[in-house]
């Protein structure tokens, strides 16, 4: 490959090949799921120019850029979060069905210790390690807010996606619907 300079106080950058090689037939080369598999990725000869001209080019969309990363991440958080807190759903109704079958007007620990006296220090551990009220069932007043609270995170983390996709997807000449106001230079 050779390098034409037209200013012969700056180098050139390197020329690309005129002519890309023949497309590969049989395994692994060819059709829409193995065309390139096995060939390296073409490379940016000079990558600091074309970041900086890319970085130039999308300044009109700077702020729709950063709604997209903030709303990803936001979504993101919250698909973590759900599950994590729809564990505690769980544990409430698992301590509801526990606590019914231990007698009523005792205490967590004195079902704690009469398990230890029975010789079963596996469930000894289990009933200490939860949140117990004996003879009691299932408290559907908090269980209603574990779950009030889930179905929020799915809301808003439906919301952000959907918002994020509009941004992301939107056209320069259609501003996206309910995703809050964008900026559009022409």
């Amino acid at each position: 490959m050779t390098a034409v300079a037209k200013d012969p106080e700056k180098p050139a950058a390197p020329e690309r090949p005129k002519f890309a090689p023949p497309p590969r037939s049989g395994p692994g080369g060819g059709g829409p799921f193995g065309g390139g598999m096995g060939m390296p990725a073409e490379k940016s000869m000079n990558f600091g120019p074309s970041a900086r001209r890319l970085l130039r080019r999308m300044k009109p969309e700077r702020l729709g850029l950063i709604m997209v990363i903030a709303l990803g991440t936001i979504s993101v958080v919250l698909t973590v979060l759900g599950p994590k807190i729809l564990g505690n759903a769980t544990n409430i109704i698992f301590d509801g069905v526990v606590s019914k079958q231990l007698p009523a007007g005792i205490t967590q620990e004195q079902a704690v210790n009469a398990a230890r006296a029975a010789g079963n220090e596996t469930y000894a551990n289990l009933l200490s390690a939860m949140t117990l009220t004996p003879g009691q069932g299932i408290d559907f007043q908090a269980l209603g807010r574990v779950l009030m609270l889930v179905l929020l995170l799915y809301v808003l983390r439906r919301c952000s996606a959907t918002c994020r996709a509009t941004s992301s997807t939107a056209s320069s000449s259609a501003p996206s619907s309910n995703c809050g106001p964008r900026s559009r230079t022409s």
